[in-house]
């Protein structure tokens, strides 16, 4: 599964990020593989497993991609969790949220394709990197890649 802009990989933009960090950056992804991810409802909300459970990355600041069969739907980052931040996508699927904590990617993947799902995850972890940098590399993605959830409308 490659990660193209229609039929390029790499678009010139204003990012101060270098192409070959970028690069780097998604070896290091495709090392790590790509996970699936399984969501159960339970009586006190919503459990995720990624990886059948052999992942945890709860302490895992970094950049996650997270697709829907094998279309790239969603880019985030998180300075401290990657795993929370799965986390609350998944349970804004199941319609599982607080109104304090909603995910506005799960909202749109909920009407768009319901409670079913055939979820994967790659993610790339950045311990060394501020909130600032993570924030600019995961936007930098974002215009990358263009995922269709990331948009403010969806057509």
């Amino acid at each position: 599964m490659m990660l193209t802009l229609g039929n390029t990989l790499w678009n010139n933009d204003n990012s101060n990020i270098s192409e070959n960090f970028l690069k780097g950056l998604i070896k290091s992804s495709y090392r790590n593989g790509i996970k699936p991810i399984s969501i159960e409802e339970t009586e006190k909300g919503v459990s995720i497993k990624i990886d059948n459970g052999n992942l945890s990355l709860n302490d895992t600041p970094g950049v996650y991609a997270i697709f829907n069969e094998n279309e790239l739907i969603y880019i985030g980052g998180s300075s401290s969790s990657i795993r929370y931040r799965v986390y609350r996508f998944c349970k804004e699927i199941l319609h599982k949220s607080r109104n304090d904590e909603g995910h506005s990617a799960g909202k749109k993947y909920r009407y768009f394709y319901g409670k079913k799902y055939n979820l994967k995850l790659m993610y790339i972890p950045l311990y060394d990197y501020s909130s600032e940098e993570i924030k600019d590399i995961e936007l930098t993605f974002i215009r990358r890649f263009n995922p269709k959830f990331n948009k403010r409308k969806i057509k």
